[in-house]
C-alpha cells in the first residue's frame, strides 16, 4: 500500500521549457516518459490520477514541421522574384517591386483597344465608301495627274471575299509604300461594300469581289474605267500585274490580259 504522502506530491514537470501541456491518464502497460520508470504496478495503479505535464519540443526531423519551413521559405523567394501578385502591405515584400493586380476584364479591354489601334493602321490605305455620293466623292472626285483608283466591290457574307481579303490588304499596303522610281502613278486604293446592284446601279457590279481600275484621262481633268473584272482568288494575281503594267505607264498589255470580265463566276458570290 503507498502512503497518502505520495498521493499528495505536486505533479511532475517534464523539461524545463514547456509550453504544450498534455494530461495523461496512465493505462497498466508499462511506461517510460523522459526517463520516468515506475517502481511497480502497485505504484502506476496509485499514481494513475497524477497529471503529468508534459512539454514536446518540436524536431526539425518532423516532416510537418520540414514542410511549413520550406512552403515559407518558398513563398518568401516566389515573393522576392515578383512571380505571384505582391501587396504593398505585405511584410515579405519589403525591398521588392509589387507586382500590379490587374482584373481580367481590364486586360481583355486593353488587348482588344491595342487589336483595335493595329487593325485601324494597316486599314490606314483603305478608303470606304457606304453610298453613291460617297463613291463619287472619294473615286471620281480624286485629283491629280498622276493617281490610278482601284475599288473594290465585297460582300460581308461573301465566301469568296474573305478568302482574298487578306491576300488584297497586304497587296494594297505594299502597293500604297512603294517607292519604287520605276512606277510613274501613286494609287488609292477604294473599298466599297454592297449588298445589292440597286446600292450602286450605275455602275453594273455582276458579282463579288469585283475588282475596277481607274487611270487619269489624257487631259488629266478625270478618270476613266480602264480595267474592270472578278478578283477572287483565281483571278487576282492577273489583276495585280495588271495594275502594275498601268502604274509603270505601260500602253500595251500582254495578250494573256484580255479577257472577258463577266465570265468565270464559279468562286463568285453572284449578285441577283
Amino acid at each position: 500500500m503507498i502512503s497518502s504522502n505520495h498521493n499528495r506530491r505536486a505533479p511532475a514537470t517534464i523539461g524545463g521549457r514547456g509550453i504544450i501541456l498534455a494530461i495523461f491518464t496512465l493505462s497498466y502497460a508499462p511506461l517510460r516518459i523522459a526517463g520516468f520508470f515506475p517502481e511497480s504496478l502497485c505504484q502506476l495503479r496509485s499514481c494513475s490520477q497524477i497529471p503529468l505535464h508534459l512539454y514536446i519540443e518540436p524536431s526539425e526531423s518532423n516532416p510537418a514541421y520540414r514542410n511549413e519551413v520550406e512552403t515559407t521559405e518558398t513563398n518568401r523567394r516566389s515573393l522576392a522574384e515578383g512571380s505571384i501578385p505582391c501587396p504593398a502591405s505585405d511584410p515579405l515584400c519589403a525591398g521588392t517591386t509589387p507586382t500590379p493586380i490587374v482584373s481580367k476584364a481590364a486586360s481583355l479591354d486593353r488587348r482588344r483597344g491595342s487589336s483595335r489601334a493595329v487593325d485601324k493602321q494597316k486599314k490606314a490605305h483603305l478608303h470606304p465608301v457606304t453610298s453613291p455620293a460617297q463613291y463619287d466623292s472619294e473615286v471620281l472626285g480624286t485629283a491629280g495627274k498622276n493617281t490610278i483608283v482601284v475599288v473594290r466591290f465585297h460582300a460581308p457574307y461573301c465566301k469568296a471575299c474573305k478568302m482574298i481579303k487578306f491576300a488584297y490588304d497586304r497587296f494594297a499596303q505594299k502597293t500604297v509604300s512603294s517607292t519604287n522610281p520605276a512606277n510613274i502613278y501613286t494609287v488609292k486604293f477604294v473599298d466599297v461594300e454592297i449588298l445589292d446592284q440597286n446600292d450602286f446601279p450605275d455602275l453594273d457590279v455582276p458579282a463579288t469581289p469585283y475588282g475596277m481600275i481607274y487611270h487619269p484621262t489624257l487631259d488629266g481633268l478625270g478618270l476613266q474605267v480602264v480595267e474592270r473584272a472578278p478578283i477572287a482568288r483565281r483571278q487576282f494575281s492577273k489583276f495585280k500585274k495588271i495594275l502594275n503594267c498601268y502604274r509603270k505607264g505601260m500602253c500595251e498589255m500582254p495578250d494573256e490580259f484580255f479577257t472577258n470580265p463577266h465570265n468565270m463566276f464559279e468562286d463568285e458570290n453572284l449578285i441577283l
